[in-house]
């Protein structure tokens, strides 16, 4: 390169002998300017300093410059040996300006480097130390362009230590001077630690705001006045460690994947766990917890916080506390091993959650959404709650303990395969539950018994399937809204409504493949309308029939049947009434199907007009139909042919036929 460079020079002085023509001149000038160009460009890649370059007085500053060119299109050096700077001697006061400019040059060193300045410098082109890499001085020490350091990382300067560039420090990183160090920014390293201790067991930092660091953490971290404090790596799991971040309002992230020792963070502000899967015992105090991307902890764990967010989170093996939150989700909870305590929370959702382990205790007179409960003892307070929501309850609840309850949202689980009493879980509501004033059932719901009996219900609606409903001796119970259905394959749907003295209408219209009708004894009830009676909504001919009313409220009017005389004919019977007619349609449905079990009826109705008098009266049909001799014999006059008699109230007492019941048999079912 040296005598490229002379022959260079001896061409430019040729030419200034020359005499050849302006433009000739201007020609070779451009030829030599490229050459110098295409010079540059290979001083700049190929520039090195062999051996040490060490620079602690005037004189070996000198030295390096002889070697070493710092102007500003000089291109940086690659030291093939170890480097050691210190610009502390006082030889080198007049000098700074120089030494400062060389620094910038220092691009690679093929060993260790140790710069010690007492002054602000800038190894601007720093991109790589093979061996460690040690800073100290009272100056600032910038390294933009540093990215690698396949030793240890020493650092003993205050300020603000900035490398967000530094992506490896494969010895790890030790920072010396901690109390005057305001700022710590290593958020681009994915390898190395970093530390404040040669011991490698703390970061402290007590006047650093701004703190983004690499690594597992060591046991403590303890940045008191931190207002944001990042955790960059996402590499091997946290082990055991205390982190204090303790700035006003302090943010902070740590991008950990999981934990396998215990974690403790204490933080003035929210603390964002997102990236965090698993977790042995966690503890965390701040204004709020992210933590969306945890699905296990298996060790007893405190969170506390106005807001916690564990909405992966679906297997704990040890306690969870949460201290703070008025309100939990837990959408994907499945499996709790331990205690579950929320002392603030007035709310508890979790829907994929049975109570077969563990135990869940919020705040008295909450309100719960799980699953299925197995065993109610699992809710501690399941006394107080006061809104229960079940999303697919299994087998069979007893909730009478709930006597705080004022909600209930019920949807059962099918069992399978389908079959004849396969689905006979039970619900049963009864005096016990005297806060319950709200009961609702899901679309998708199956349920083999409902029992209300003695409940403070005021409304009754239902979905989903229900076979068997009993509603018994509710003294506040006004209406129904029956909405649920049958199941395909399992036994035929029975209706009982007994003893509610407020009920004035019940409408089973909706209903299908009913087998079994009792309805009695409520005394303002004043309409009913019998099942649905479509050839697709009848029960089987293998299902007996049952269809009892009597005791209500019912209306209508009857009209005896005249004897005929020798002059005269036969005027048969004749009566009206809303509810018999619509319960004619549902009996001669199945009286029509070819049938191997019986249809047994008894319709009665409550106040009811004998047209044959002047006079309005509110007898039962039952006393006319038994005073109705002319009826009992029938067109023939001979009660004893049985096939003509329009009644059979003359005949013995018994449970469907004789005196005292209704119509029970089709030629009475014919009068109206």
């Amino acid at each position: 390169m040296t005598s490229l460079l002379e022959d260079i020079a001896t061409v430019k002085n040729a030419l200034s002998d020359l005499s050849e023509t302006d433009e000739e001149v201007a020609g070779l000038n451009e030829e030599v300017d490229l050459i110098l160009a295409q010079l540059q460009t290979l001083l700049a890649a190929d520039a090195a300093y062999e051996g040490n370059l060490v620079i602690k007085n005037l004189t070996q500053l000198e030295l390096a410059l002889e070697r070493i060119s710092i102007g500003a299109d000089d291109p940086g050096i690659t030291v093939n040996g170890n480097v050691d700077i210190d610009n502390s001697d006082a030889s080198l006061a007049s000098s700074q300006a120089s030494l400062t400019a060389l620094l910038t040059k220092l691009k690679v060193v093929m060993g260790t480097a140790t710069i010690t300045s007492n002054s602000d410098v800038d190894l601007a082109t720093l991109r790589y130390v093979t061996g460690g890499l040690s800073l100290s001085g009272t100056g600032a020490i910038a390294a933009a362009a540093l990215t690698t350091v396949d030793g240890a990382l020493a650092i003993d300067v205050a300020g603000d230590i900035f490398y967000p560039g530094l992506s490896t420090v494969s010895g790890g990183i030790v920072l010396s001077q901690t109390s005057t160090v305001t700022g710590v920014d290593f958020s681009g390293l994915t390898a190395g630690t970093f530390t404040t201790s040669t011991t490698g067991s703390e970061v402290n930092l007590p006047n650093a705001i701004i703190v983004k660091i690499p690594g597992v953490l060591p046991a403590t971290v303890n940045l008191p006045k931190a207002t944001e404090f990042v955790s960059t790596y996402n590499g091997a799991a946290q082990t055991d460690t205390t982190i204090t971040v303790g700035g006003a309002d302090a943010t902070f992230d740590l991008n950990a994947t999981g934990f396998t020792g215990t974690v403790t963070i204490t933080s003035t502000g929210a603390v964002n766990l997102d990236k965090i899967t698993t977790a042995v015992a966690l503890n965390v105090n701040a204004t709020e917890i992210s933590a969306i991307g945890l699905t296990t902890i298996a060790g007893a764990t405190t969170l506390s916080a106005t807001t916690v967010d564990l909405s992966a989170l679906k297997t704990t093996t040890d306690s969870l506390t949460l201290v703070g939150p008025t309100a939990v989700s837990l959408p994907e909870l499945t499996t709790l091993e331990g205690g579950f305590v929320a002392l603030q929370a007035e709310s508890f959702s979790a829907p994929k959650y049975t109570t077969t382990t563990g135990t869940v205790d919020i705040k008295d007179g909450g309100t719960y959404e799980l699953k299925s409960i197995a065993d109610v003892t699992k809710i501690l307070d399941f006394g107080n709650l006061t809104q229960l929501t079940l999303v697919g309850q299994v087998g069979d609840i007893n909730v009478s303990t709930a006597v705080a309850m004022a909600t209930l949202d019920y949807t059962g689980a099918q069992k399978t395969p389908v079959g004849p009493g396969v689905q006979d879980n039970t619900l049963r509501i009864t005096a016990a539950n005297a806060s319950l004033t709200t009961l609702s059932f899901g679309e998708d719901s199956y349920l083999g018994f409902l029992d209300v009996d003695n409940s403070a219900l005021t409304s009754l609606s239902t979905a989903g399937v229900i076979i068997y409903i009993n509603v018994f001796d509710n003294a506040s119970l006004e209406t129904f809204d029956f909405g649920h259905s049958h199941l395909d394959g399992d036994n035929a749907s029975e209706v009982t409504i007994v003893s509610n003295p407020k009920i004035t209408a019940v409408d089973l219209s909706s209903l299908g493949k009913v087998k079994t009708v009792i309805i009695v004894d409520n005394i303002l009830l004043t309409s009913i309308i019998a099942p649905a009676s479509g050839s697709d909504q009848l029960a089987e001919p293998v299902a007996p029939i049952s269809v009892i009313i009597g005791g209500n409220k019912l209306s209508g009017t009857y009209t005896p049947a005249v004897a005929a005389t020798e002059t005269s004919a036969y005027v048969p019977a004749a009566g009206t009434s809303a509810e018999i007619t619509s319960f004619k349609t549902f009996i001669t449905a199945y009286t029509g199907q070819t049938r191997t079990a019986p249809v047994d009826y008894d319709l009665r109705l409550d106040s009811v007009d004998n047209t044959a008098t002047s006079a309005t009266e509110t007898v039962t049909l039952s006393s006319l139909l038994d005073a109705d001799t002319v009826a009992h014999a029938g067109p023939d006059s001979d009660p004893t042919t049985l096939e003509d008699n329009q009644s059979d109230n003359g005949a013995p007492a018994g449970s469907f036929s004789g005196i005292g019941s209704g119509v029970n048999i089709a030629n009475e079912l014919a009068l109206f």
